[in-house]
């Protein structure tokens, strides 16, 4: 029973030292846990103000869905201007987070491309509107050549 509770990976608050917010992670962060960790770091992200650090010590596994999470933390909190710092890691999860960081790349993601269906009603819709402009432009017109027409008969000699 005891193997089934430590597989979930934890978050939790181990005090302040230094002014600095101390966390401790641990337990198995891995991608069946990831979901759950992402919302806690996310949270935890946007309530930091000072300096962190996170002690990994505890952790008893690490794969890359789990250290993505941490170095993207980390990461966001740096480029806001915060100190952000590990402690307790040790050499599979420093080279865990090693590679996790040498392969972080923008990625661009190609938009979702709408269905056929609305493509066709767009096309109909613009399609309709450029038609009423064109027939609103055709009847200004209209009115103009009948008022030069009118203004011609009469006045006559102008």
């Amino acid at each position: 029973m005891s193997r089934w509770l430590m597989a979930d990976g934890w978050l939790k608050f181990a005090g302040i030292e230094s002014g600095s917010l101390c966390l401790q992670a641990g337990g198995f962060w891995d991608a069946r846990n990831v979901a759950r960790l992402d919302q806690e770091l996310r949270v935890l992200e946007n309530e930091i103000e000072g300096s962190l650090t996170v002690d990994l010590a505890q952790l008893q596994r690490l794969d890359t869905a789990g250290a993505w999470l941490l170095y993207r933390t980390m990461k966001e909190l740096r480029e806001k201007g915060l100190q952000a710092d590990y402690a307790g890691v040790n050499a599979d999860h420093a080279a865990m987070l090693k590679t996790v960081a040498a392969n972080d790349q923008p990625c661009e993601i190609e938009p979702r491309q709408p269905s056929s269906f609305v493509v066709i009603l767009d096309h109909l819709g613009r399609g309709v509107i450029d038609v009423l402009e064109e027939a609103k432009q055709q009847v200004a017109f209209l009115g103009l050549i009948l008022t030069t027409l009118a203004g011609t008969i009469r006045h006559p000699s102008r």
